[in-house]
């Protein structure tokens, strides 16, 4: 693995699905119509030489994506194996997001070999109850430890379901105490019910009370929506790298703006000369959300709206309202920081008097502006 040393590099993200195949079904995928078929070498190490030869980045970031990459195990050896004997012209880092379970045996000691080099992203869904709910059953099948020792600055991923909502804090919590940053978020795809977002309001404040009281630990992004940039206006005109910084490459060699685009998720091939202009356009603002408050801070994926709406800029009303129960629980979080900040939370760590002046305003604005 090449270090990326700057932070304000523009980095490609290449995604490789080596395989739609999956060994579980987890209850909210939205990959409902997988194929068993998988990319050979050479497609994978022809997109590979054209991400590092696109002149208009700094460095390339090279995903492994699944169904579940490591049913490929085979390939993603010869193919990082391939990567690290030549040089590149960029920096770069090779990354997988697996569900852990086939993490074991040769797979684990190979990992353990270039963990140096190879950076691992686990899907865990909160306790052990929780995950089990979500996902077939797999709990005892992952080495936590393994993943939290080897790449302790990776987030877990973790998914709510409306089986799990309700037991949301809990499971952030219990990740922490198994040592991982948790990256959370509502599923998609699936339908939300009204007495859901009372349940979600009750356990953010819930994670907001223990943030308050556990300094150390840094929040889960489910309970940081940037509010600070309600400071900036209407001054965010997309909310991802979908078909700019970022392409995913199917089993032909065939080019889609990320994994959610792809015929697995949507039931269609789409016609990609018109996803990305559209997406490369300055009208990506659903005109439902036309003079909301939130909208600066308030993100969206435009594969999902695709695949629920047959449209990259509409989006499902229901993340609507989990997004302004968002705004008031990091509001009231972070303003609990600020009154103790003797505390020295990590989260404050290095913010500037500007930074805190936007945390303030954004605080003040979803407080008198943000209605649920």
């Amino acid at each position: 693995m090449s270090l990326f040393t700057d932070s304000k590099n523009k980095r490609k993200i290449l995604e490789l699905v080596l395989t739609e195949r999956c060994n579980l079904s987890c209850i909210y995928c939205y990959e409902h119509n997988k194929d068993t078929s998988r990319m050979s070498i050479d497609v994978a190490k022809n997109a590979i030489i054209d991400a590092f030869n696109d002149d208009s980045f700094d460095e390339v970031e090279i995903d492994f994506f699944g169904g579940e990459p490591f049913a490929e195990f085979k390939n993603i050896e010869l193919i990082c194996e391939w990567i690290w004997q030549n040089k590149w012209s960029k920096p770069y880092i090779v990354f997988a997001t697996t569900n852990g379970t086939l993490v074991h045996g040769k797979i684990r000691d190979w990992i353990y070999k270039n963990s140096h080099r190879f950076v691992l992203g686990i899907s865990i869904d909160g306790t052990q109850d929780m995950h089990n709910l979500n996902r077939n059953n797999s709990f005892n099948k992952i080495d936590l430890d393994f993943f939290s020792q080897l790449w302790p600055f990776q987030p877990v991923k973790m998914t709510l379901s409306r089986l799990t909502i309700s037991n949301l804090a809990d499971g952030i919590v219990y990740l922490h105490n198994r040592g991982f940053k948790v990256a959370c978020n509502n599923a998609h795809g699936i339908t939300w019910e009204n007495e859901d977002y009372p349940v979600f309001a009750e356990q953010l404040k819930k994670l907001s009370d223990y943030y308050v009281a556990n300094p150390d630990i840094e929040p889960s992004s489910i309970i940081i929506m940037p509010i600070q940039m309600l400071s900036f206006g209407n001054s965010i005109s997309k909310w991802c790298g979908a078909g700019t910084n970022m392409i995913c490459i199917n089993k032909s060699g065939t080019k889609y703006p990320c994994h959610t685009f792809m015929p697995s998720t949507s039931g269609n091939d789409i016609n990609l000369s018109e996803i990305l202009n559209k997406l490369n356009s300055d009208k990506l603002l659903d005109s439902h959300c036309q003079g909301c408050v939130l909208t600066p801070c308030c993100p969206t994926c435009y594969g999902m709206n695709y695949v629920e709406n047959s449209d990259i800029i509409k989006r499902n009303k229901s993340h609507c309202i989990f997004s302004k129960i968002r705004a008031k629980a990091t509001a009231y979080m972070l303003s609990q920081m600020l009154t103790n900040k003797e505390r020295g939370y990590v989260y404050m760590k290095d913010k500037t008097d500007k930074d805190i002046s936007n945390i303030i305003h954004g605080i003040r604005t979803v407080n008198e502006s943000v209605q649920i």
